[in-house]
């Protein structure tokens, strides 16, 4: 995958001081037990760590862009208004939409990697969409 590769490098780079993955959040309420709210802390941690290497990999990639190309930072903003309303809402996010399986021709889930009702891999249009 294209920004697993970014971020196997920035690793590489910074000496592979950050995370290596990102634990699914933990549900919790407020009786949680303290070990929890502990874990629950880890994961925020994690999450702001690899939110910090995103932002940091994206402010490098357009560095270069920028420098090795014509590219100016109007051509960014365009862009990224073009990518936010291919789900048909301008409102800063990719949201994933409703796709027919490729196999049955049913519609599967945004949130699962198969076909519920087949068991067909769902196909990736973009690198970007299985983060």
């Amino acid at each position: 995958m294209v920004v697993g590769g970014i971020f196997d490098l920035f690793r590489h780079a910074t000496g592979g001081s950050r995370t290596e993955s990102v634990p699914a959040p933990s549900r919790v309420t407020s009786a949680a037990p303290s070990s929890s709210r502990q874990e629950v802390g880890g994961d925020t941690r994690a999450l702001k760590e690899r939110f910090e290497e995103l932002a940091l990999a994206c402010a490098a990639m357009w560095s270069l862009l920028e420098e090795k190309t014509s590219l100016t930072q109007e051509d960014l903003f365009a862009k990224i208004r073009e990518i936010d309303l291919k789900d048909g809402v301008a409102d800063g996010k990719m949201t994933r939409t409703v796709k027919n399986c490729p196999a049955c021709g049913r519609t599967m889930s945004a949130r699962h990697k198969k076909c519920f009702y087949c068991g067909a891999l769902e196909l990736k249009e973009t690198p970007f969409e299985g983060i």
